[in-house]
């Protein structure tokens, strides 16, 4: 069964009628905001339409720090000086050892060539996020955050093991293990913390070097402030991936949620979307049901655009 933290990411873009891939773009709302701001629609257009631009693990795993903890990085980015040796294990495997017996810690790990977060949340179970793009230069592979999240939350390991997000108990262990002189442990124990796999580390044939290590450890936020948190995100990510895929593509008009689209204002009239004139968000049929009433003069009412202004239908 899913843990909290990726139930709950589930839940509110299922609620919002958010592609599950707009989980993944949401980590990336800082860049999308500063691309916005300065009219820079390409970019963001990139961002949402190419693997390569989302998937990076150390990237995702600081941005999902920001989004799951009090961690606060600015922007979205933190020294993370790798270490081996004493002060490998006095500094950071030893601490994380501890934190992941204690409730509602986020646990950032850079490993060798591979990050990834595990999350202790309330449950004896810990639950483990990440992404990468990596593998053969000739054959490069792309693993976005949101497939952890809703295609693979409690299977780990390569090759994956079904129902195997570890206890507190099993994933201090398998910590320890990251540090082994024996490359067959510190397989194990990567395989029992996350997806990469060994080969997504570095040191995982006999006679290397033991990967350098950094750990950061923050305090989370409570499931009601990450689902606030979250959906805060993906209404701000969703209309910039609006504006920047209409960008693209002059005339058609794309819902600032599920990304449907009609090829023309005249067929989101006869498809009855809705409007914003105010920061030209656009509601398909179905979607512009999430937006609450208001009331446009004293006894008209209409639906209320996620920015606060009113909507209106096109014609």
């Amino acid at each position: 069964m899913p843990g909290i933290y990726a139930t709950a990411m589930r839940a509110v873009a299922e609620q919002g009628k958010w592609p599950h891939g707009l989980l993944t773009v949401s980590l990336h709302r800082n860049t999308m905001k500063n691309n916005f701001d300065r009219n820079d629609h390409s970019l963001n257009y990139l961002l949402v339409s190419t693997e390569a631009s989302q998937a990076s693990c150390h990237p995702n795993a600081i941005m999902f720090m920001n989004l799951v903890s009090q961690a606060n990085y600015a922007n979205d980015e933190t020294p993370a000086d790798q270490v081996v040796g004493d002060a490998a294990r006095d500094n950071h495997v030893n601490p994380a050892k501890l934190a992941v017996m204690q409730n509602n810690k986020a646990i950032w790990v850079k490993y060798g060539a591979h990050s990834f977060v595990l999350l202790t949340g309330g449950h004896d179970r810990i639950e483990s996020f990440e992404a990468w793009a990596g593998g053969n230069p000739a054959n490069l592979s792309y693993y976005l955050f949101h497939r952890s999240v809703v295609e693979e939350p409690d299977s780990l390991g390569v090759p994956r093991v079904p129902n195997s997000r570890p206890t507190r108990t099993r994933a201090r262990e398998a910590l320890g293990w990251l540090l082994s002189d024996d490359f067959m442990e510190r397989r194990a124990g990567v395989n029992r913390l996350s997806r990469a796999g060994h080969g997504g580390f570095g040191g995982d044939d006999e006679g290397s070097a033991v990967p350098s290590i950094n750990i950061h450890i923050e305090d989370m936020v409570n499931e009601n402030v990450f689902r606030t948190r979250l959906k805060s995100r993906l209404v701000e990510v969703g209309y910039y991936r609006q504006m920047a895929i209409q960008s693209q593509h002059p005339g058609r008009l794309y819902c600032c949620h599920c990304r449907r689209y009609v090829n023309s204002r005249a067929d989101a009239g006869t498809s009855r979307w809705r409007e914003c004139t105010h920061c030209h968000r656009n509601y398909c049929r179905e979607c512009k049901h999430l937006l609450p009433f208001g009331f446009w003069g004293t006894i008209t009412r209409t639906r209320k655009c996620e920015c606060t202004q009113n909507t209106q239908r096109m014609y």
